[in-house]
């Protein structure tokens, strides 16, 4: 996954994918390059040393320490998925790169109504677009290949297109505003503040870190989100909740989920609670993974790395702003 040392990008031009054989492959490269002392406390039942050890910089142990957590964290990702296999898969219906990169065509429907005169390149461009536009509606890939061929051979291309695009254009508006709203958000227009109360946590590190963090991330051209804490959960916006073993992640839209191991200090956590936080808001992931069974891996990319929702690298931004302003305040 891509991170603030990296270079490389997961974006609709370029998923990543992963399976148990690509994860159990980038295991056995990682142990094999790692050197013998890192391996021998991190794989084995050997005490953790108190300090990194003399022949090892912190650099290298803080890199490899964030590779290992890496694979360990996507050995979750993979067990989540396959212990709902149909749910991953059925988000399939949810890729817009076939929206992507149509929406990025010039003159896009004067060319598929005058499909049969374009080049041959051109058609093989468009097909597999075309088809899996189709898909979206839960017709298999041979119907819609059959479809496309029989609306290509009548000249109806367009019409073809038009039929599927809504299915497309629905996702990827459902990741570019907000769903739904959470009922518990009151918005003072005068002082432009989003007020959102949040159950009280009982403990001053969280309470202080949970205040601070999000109110430092949820500003934007004078608005504001402000959070305050309260007894009664009924009437609270969010709780949070410790679980060990689990990945981080907002439950039915009001429950952030963390794991006590990590820590407040680490600059992972930041994001993770600003991130869940945008789901209390209302927000849907603007990253994409899902199970693609034709290559039986899972498929991830990000839609915008500059958005809080997409990246970890990503902020609020206007995209939220808007969205926000436009699904509360009346």
């Amino acid at each position: 996954r891509s991170s603030e040392d990296d270079d490389v990008v997961f974006n609709m031009d370029n998923p990543y994918f992963y399976s148990p054989s690509s994860i159990t492959q980038n295991f056995k490269s990682f142990s094999s390059k790692a050197p013998q002392i890192f391996n021998k406390h991190i794989f084995t039942d050997n005490p953790l040393p108190p300090h990194i050890p003399k022949i090892m910089s912190e650099k290298t142990f803080i890199l490899l320490a964030r590779q290992i957590s890496d694979i360990y964290h996507e050995c979750l990702r993979w067990k989540r998925v396959e212990e709902d296999l149909a749910f991953y898969t059925s988000k399939k219906n949810q890729d817009i790169r076939s929206y992507y990169l149509l929406k990025r065509e010039k003159n896009l429907e004067d060319r598929l109504n005058n499909f049969h005169q374009l080049t041959q390149h051109e058609k093989e461009f468009f097909s597999p677009l075309l088809v899996d536009l189709c898909t979206k509606a839960n017709y298999s890939k041979q119907h819609c290949s059959n479809e496309l061929e029989e609306a290509q051979q009548k000249k109806k291309v367009l019409p073809f297109f038009k039929s599927y695009w809504y299915l497309a254009e629905y996702w990827w508006n459902y990741i570019s505003k907000v769903p739904r709203s959470n009922p518990s958000v009151v918005v003072d227009q005068t002082k432009k503040e989003f007020m959102v109360p949040a159950l009280d946590p009982k403990n001053d590190e969280v309470r202080k870190y949970l205040k601070e963090n999000i109110e430092d991330e949820f500003r934007l051209k004078g608005w504001s989100v402000k959070i305050h804490f309260i007894q009664n959960e009924r009437d609270a916006a969010f709780s949070v909740e410790f679980k060990s073993g689990e990945l981080p992640g907002a439950i039915n839209g009001n429950t952030i989920v963390l794991d006590p191991s990590m820590s407040f200090n680490e600059p992972e956590m930041k994001h993770i609670i600003r991130h869940e936080f945008g789901h209390i808001l209302g927000f849907a992931d603007c990253y994409l993974e899902f199970f693609d069974p034709e290559v039986e891996q899972v498929v991830y990319y990000e839609v915008d790395r500059s958005d809080l929702m997409c990246s970890r690298v990503g902020r609020f931004n206007q995209r939220m702003l808007d969205a926000m302003t436009e699904k509360y305040v009346k």
